[in-house]
């Protein structure tokens, strides 16, 4: 068996793994998308960006197209190529512009329609694919793959293969952000008892539960009526200021590479962020907490971790915005926090250019 690293060179490897992925023998196909999805799970975000490419999503199609690789076994690659791009980078891919999109629905549409006999699995797991790959997916793609998702987030069993289904339906979802044709009839009683039934027994994963609170606050700019729900009923101040104190604790900020729980603390931020690009009205009129938090998290993560950085001094501009919010983070010592490393000559270039945007706000 060949050790793959994509620590070598990404392109020899990748270029090498489909070469075998492509000429080896049909016993061997499920074994050899195993190890490549095993790779990928080790890369960094530039050796995703080239990973998810057009080029990529072709060679796949051929194979396909060629019987060179069964459906199932297409499915599972398609699948962690979705997730590993969804977990460490923005970056859009240019899936749609493939045939596999349409290879996808017609799996999804095809097994849906079914009265008897249906793949349960199969019609998640190709749901899952197809939403982390696609920028924009159809309001008929998601009347199924949402419903479908949800279905499969709502499983109780603690044990690690269903924990893993969950996260990965979670992270799906959490994956979507505001689409207009996600109505709340479609998601609303399940997301809040997912949410609920977790505040109770701690089932989920921390990055299951940060992606469905990523889903459920994504709607809210478009239904504003979820406010109650959000403030409330399920409390998010609370969750989020709880789980990033812990994940400030738990993560091992002195590791450069790759992390997943700093993509789960980039999550809570996040949707932080987009209750503040309106107003106050989750977290009131005393921010001290989420300030002091925020600060702690940019003074542990500026060395290896300049995006979390990022995330909390996009988060104290928005807070600007708010003249009691100004009193806050001054009280806090935010602001001169951010003016003394500004003076610093060993400043990250990026960290320093969010520095002097924000004091020109």
């Amino acid at each position: 068996m060949i050790a793959y690293s994509p620590k070598a060179s990404s392109m020899e490897t990748f270029s090498k793994m489909f070469s075998d992925l492509e000429n080896c023998s049909s016993d061997e196909r499920e074994s050899k998308v195993c190890e490549f999805v095993k790779w990928m799970n080790e890369m960094d975000e530039k050796e995703v960006e080239y990973l998810v490419s057009e080029e990529t999503f072709f060679k796949v199609n051929n194979m396909f197209e060629e019987k060179k690789l069964s459906q199932d076994n297409i499915i599972h690659l398609l699948k962690y190529m979705g997730i590993n791009k969804s977990l460490i980078t923005n970056f859009g891919t240019r899936f749609e512009y493939t045939p596999l999109p349409k290879r996808l629905e017609k799996i999804i549409v095809d097994e849906e329609k079914k009265k008897e006999g249906k793949n349960e699995k199969l019609l998640i797991d190709v749901c899952e694919c197809s939403l982390l790959l696609i920028n924009e997916p159809s309001t008929k793609l998601l009347s199924i793959c949402v419903p479908c998702l949800l279905k499969a987030a709502l499983k109780k069993d603690e044990s690690a293969d269903t924990q893993k289904e969950v996260e990965i339906a979670l992270l799906t979802l959490g994956n979507l952000k505001n689409w207009d044709a996600i109505e709340k009839e479609m998601y609303l009683k399940e997301i809040s008892e997912i949410i609920k039934y977790h505040q109770e027994h701690r089932n989920l994963t921390r990055l299951a539960y940060q992606s469905a609170w990523g889903f459920l606050i994504s709607r809210f700019n478009n239904e504003r009526s979820l406010e109650g729900v959000i403030v409330k009923e399920l409390n998010f101040t609370r969750e989020a200021l709880r789980e990033l104190e812990e994940l400030s604790k738990i993560v091992d900020w002195k590791r450069n590479e790759r992390n997943n729980e700093v993509f789960i603390v980039r999550g809570w931020f996040n949707s932080i962020w987009n209750i503040f690009i309106e107003n106050n009205i989750l977290f009131g009129n005393d921010n001290s907490e989420l300030i002091t938090c925020a600060m702690r998290l940019f003074k542990i993560s500026e060395k290896n971790y300049q995006k979390v950085v990022v995330e909390c001094i996009a988060l104290f501009r928005l807070m600007m915005r708010n003249s009691e919010n100004i009193r806050d983070l001054m009280a806090c010592g935010a602001i001169d926090m951010m003016a003394e490393k500004m003076s610093q000559s060993t400043m990250n270039y990026e960290i320093l250019i969010e520095c002097l945007i924000f004091f020109h706000v």
